[in-house]
């Protein structure tokens, strides 16, 4: 399981996050009329997450062509948010065993989605960030570099040393794990030369 969550999103609603500064639940979209449509077209409408939440992943030791990761992550623009916040475990609806623990819950979320504290998915690689999540806990993002021109590129690079931020190519099929490996090898390097 990674260590980071990531946060899938379009192109248009990347710059907007970064144009506000936070990735903003659907209700704060709405209510601040931003002009977004971030991923509605994949979910049919509002998704797991509601209104109240915000869908982020933390990658599944294994692939599942129709997880979170696969379906809002890979080849696309995201953002790669800190351990550091507030992150609820998705109960799978796929997962019999979850199921019949739950099963007294899921109609109450089926009808309040967005006053539930337990949340359901189809996705087993997803976790719900209530309301919003500021730019201070966003410690990266990707894109596809190879579905990008290099005007843009370039801009990306000079955008994530202008803001401290990590960069990942999304084209690449295991680049979660090769971007937490190396920040986990400089996160030992800092704490060595501390010492």
């Amino acid at each position: 399981m990674s260590k980071y969550y990531y946060h899938g999103t379009d192109k248009n609603s990347f710059y907007k996050i970064l144009e506000t500064k936070e990735i903003k639940c659907r209700r704060l979209i709405e209510e601040e009329k931003i002009n977004i449509t971030r991923t509605v077209e994949k979910t049919m409408g509002p998704g797991a997450n509601g209104y109240e939440y915000i869908s982020v992943c933390n990658k599944n030791s294994f692939y599942d062509s129709e997880d979170a990761f696969n379906t809002f992550i890979r080849d696309q623009y995201c953002f790669i948010i800190s351990d550091d916040v507030d992150a609820i475990k998705t109960i799978n609806l796929r997962n019999k065993n979850e199921m019949n623990k739950y099963r007294d819950k899921l109609s109450y979320f089926a009808c309040n989605n967005s006053d539930s504290e337990i949340r359901f998915s189809i996705m087993s690689d997803e976790y719900h960030i209530k309301t919003r999540i500021p730019l201070s806990k966003i410690i990266g993002f990707g894109f596809p570099f190879n579905r990008i021109n290099s005007k843009e590129l370039e801009y990306l690079f000079e955008l994530s040393y202008e803001l401290r931020l990590d960069i990942v190519n999304t084209s690449e099929p295991y680049f979660i794990e090769e971007y937490e490996a190396k920040k986990n090898i400089r996160k030992v390097k800092a704490l060595n030369n501390r010492g």
